[in-house]
């Protein structure tokens, strides 16, 4: 039976000598499909400037006719390394480097891997020390990973769970009346929550992770509150409770459920823009409560 998805374009970038990695990361796209696209109602379709772009002659360089034709249409990319940065162009180092400038300056996903494998004995030297260099680069502009072909598809779920939490909440926010738009200051200030509901809010304010899953869903955003938890010295109040605190703020409507399950019981819910950006903006005395709340629960050493 069909259902109906939205199709997002995924583009496997890379110079001439992962060949093998392009492969597969369009097979674990594939994959990844058969196992998500129903239930998160998203199809993600492979692009690769080899299959997706055509004969043409418009008198520019053939990197603007990829750009064109590939880059400009598709949403994620996915850039891989091994040895080689790739062939300059008329613009940057590579290729690749400008398709992968081209989403950044868009404001358009891109995951970066590096492959960790024994050098080929014929290895260019010279362009491998021009890899080492953008990586260095890149370090200090994003996070980049490991190339391992399984993390592919972890990654691509937690893009696209991403992609549809932004979609339904605009779509939230154009249902609801602005009269309706919770003040979440006054809430803080007049000491209307918890102290574990403080403790997740801001746990958002310093991670600005704004999606929580439930039941199945939660071990992921439980195990990032576990980390921000150690990387503070807090206590686990937090991370034991997230599921209470979760239907806490599902009751006071500072949350919306924006997946279900199959039966109907809420598995992704979200923060909407809104109230997040209240959040972002508190002022000095709301700030008080959140700091108190960390207080309250750091470990005294």
């Amino acid at each position: 039976m069909g259902f109906k998805a939205n199709v997002l374009r995924v583009m496997i970038a890379s110079p001439s000598d992962v060949d093998l990695q392009r492969d597969e990361i369009e097979n674990e796209i594939f994959k990844w499909n058969i196992r998500y696209s129903e239930d998160l109602k998203v199809v993600l379709l492979p692009t690769r400037w080899e299959k997706d772009s055509t004969p043409t002659y418009h008198g520019s360089n053939p990197q603007g006719v990829i750009n064109e034709q590939v880059v400009s249409k598709s949403d994620i990319l996915i850039g891989v390394f091994w040895t080689k940065l790739g062939t300059p162009t008329a613009n940057h180092p590579s290729g690749t480097l400008e398709e992968i400038e081209d989403f950044i300056s868009k404001g358009k996903e891109v995951m970066i891997y590096f492959i960790n494998n024994d050098l080929p004995i014929d290895t260019d030297l010279q362009e491998f020390e021009r890899l080492r260099s953008f990586k260095s680069e890149y370090t200090g502009r994003g996070i980049y990973f490991t190339y391992n072909k399984e993390s592919i598809s972890g990654h691509l779920y937690r893009k696209v769970v991403e992609y549809n939490s932004e979609l339904k909440l605009k779509e939230d926010v154009q249902a609801i009346p602005s009269s309706d738009i919770i003040n979440l200051e006054d809430l803080v200030i007049s000491r209307t929550f918890t102290l574990k509901e403080l403790l997740l809010l801001k746990f958002t304010i310093d991670t600005e992770v704004r999606s929580y899953g439930l039941r199945w869903m939660e071990d992921d955003t439980i195990s990032l509150i576990k980390d921000w938890e150690g990387e503070n010295n807090l206590s686990n109040e937090l991370s034991s409770s997230y599921s209470a605190i979760i239907n806490n703020l599902l009751d006071r409507n500072l949350l919306v459920v924006i997946e279900e399950t199959s039966y109907g019981n809420p598995r992704l819910c979200s923060l909407p823009i809104e109230i997040f950006n209240q959040l972002r903006n508190m002022s000095d005395e709301a700030m008080v409560q959140f700091n108190e709340s960390m207080e309250n629960v750091r470990f005294p050493f």
